[in-house]
């Protein structure tokens, strides 16, 4: 990082792996003695915030694994027959729902 020129550094922010940890002490190690040292290296170490959101996320949804393959299952039927699907269009039509959508199952990296 002195090669580069960074001697003042204040945050890393990573994701929860554990080499990151392995890293970081070895960063605080290293710049402890740096005249720059910015709070003692108090606050080098911030997780990802998004990365942490995310782990929340798919916790709770594990909560809710049944109801979601519940929801998953009827929808595979549906859309397993253009007959089902003309007449689940028709219940959205009767029940004046406006989506010109079909359809679609979940995808994981949405």
């Amino acid at each position: 990082m002195l090669k580069w020129g960074i001697n003042k550094l204040l945050t890393i922010t990573v994701d929860n792996a554990s080499p990151n940890n392995v890293t970081i002490l070895y960063l605080k190690n290293i710049m402890k003695d740096w005249p720059t040292n910015i709070l003692l290296n108090e606050h080098l170490h911030v997780r990802c915030c998004a990365h942490i959101v995310s782990f929340i996320v798919c916790d709770d949804l594990k909560e809710i694994n049944v109801l979601v393959v519940k929801i998953q299952n009827a929808i595979r039927f549906v859309r397993s027959l253009l007959s089902r699907q003309l007449a689940f269009k028709k219940y959205v039509e009767k029940l004046h729902i406006e989506c010109n959508k079909s359809l679609c199952l979940d995808v994981a990296t949405r």
